[in-house]
């Protein structure tokens, strides 16, 4: 006997922010255009051109890669933990390790695009990875603190 399983289409970030009312659709439409002529990602564009807020977006794509997002303060930093990791891996991927419950490594990540980096810290550590999303800049802020 044989199963069916339907895949959910993956929204497009752009579907997602005009969906949620936080853009109009001639936003996208002009950023797409900008897109064009060069590598940046839409959401990047529209956050230079003002129409969404970091958070916002950051919230968003995690909606879209199915993770959930998580507010970072200072007091869940544990700077033993992080220590543990080449800071130019955890800078430049713009990740922060939360903590461990046995095998398991909770991660913030400011891409939740981005699976990649789950892979590379499967291999880096052995261990399960569990991705929540952040702002990019709270995971800059508390890296700096390491």
């Amino acid at each position: 006997m044989f199963k069916i399983v339907l895949m959910k289409k993956r929204m497009l970030i752009g579907e997602l922010l005009i969906k949620a009312g936080v853009v109009r659709s001639e936003h996208v439409e002009e950023a797409l255009r900008l897109q064009k002529n060069t590598k940046k990602k839409l959401g990047e564009i529209l956050l230079q051109l003002g129409y969404v807020h970091p958070r916002i977006l950051s919230q968003k794509l995690c909606e879209q890669a199915g993770i959930p997002f998580m507010e970072l303060q200072s007091k869940i930093l544990d700077t033993q933990l992080a220590k543990l990791f080449p800071y130019r891996v955890l800078y430049e991927n713009n990740i922060l390790p939360l903590y461990e419950k046995g095998n398991t490594l909770h991660v913030a990540t400011g891409d939740p695009a981005n699976q990649k980096v789950a892979r590379k810290l499967r291999q880096l550590t052995k261990k399960q990875i569990v991705l929540c999303g952040a702002e990019p800049k709270q995971i800059t802020r508390l890296l700096v603190k390491i």
